[in-house]
């Protein structure tokens, strides 16, 4: 027998609310991936750490790759995280998505490992950081070319 999850009254505090959200954001994301992929070996991926310099400063991400690089056979994919998470949000799914391409899971300037602006910003200026990542990382037109992007509630 299930109890129906409380819901704080209206002006309390919504953290009940917002740890429910990111549980069924969470359920959500796992539910469309096809039944019985489950996450790469630990030997078939690499799973690493960088910083790259960008208009706030440093911004940290996750990168994921097949660890064979014959492997990689479509481009690759930048998961925005939702706020106040970081790019370590995606980590199971990176892993499940870099079997065959490279994840890039960056750190939302003034999130988790990456520093922050020295005021306030907007939307647009986290997009134009991000820019900055991808073309520091080789990515954009001139480059390796074009990317696919996953964004998730702010992300």
């Amino acid at each position: 027998m299930s109890r129906p999850v409380p819901v704080p009254a209206r002006g309390a505090s919504s953290l009940s609310r917002r740890s429910l959200l990111a549980a069924a954001s969470a359920a959500c994301a796992g539910a469309w991936l096809p039944a019985g992929l489950a996450r790469a070996d630990d030997d078939a991926i690499e799973r690493r750490r960088q910083y790259v310099d960008a208009r706030f400063g440093q911004v940290h991400l996750w990168r994921y790759a097949p660890r064979d690089a014959s492997a990689v056979e479509r481009p690759p994919l930048l998961c925005l995280h939702p706020n106040p998470y970081s790019g370590y949000f995606y980590d199971e799914f990176a892993q499940v998505m870099a079997r065959d391409r490279v994840v890039l899971c960056p750190d939302t300037p003034g999130f988790g490992g990456s520093e922050r602006p020295p005021s306030r910003v907007g939307v647009t200026d986290y997009a134009l950081a991000f820019a900055d990542v991808l073309l520091a990382l080789g990515y954009g037109e001139g480059a390796a070319g074009a990317v696919d992007v996953l964004g998730f509630h702010t992300g």
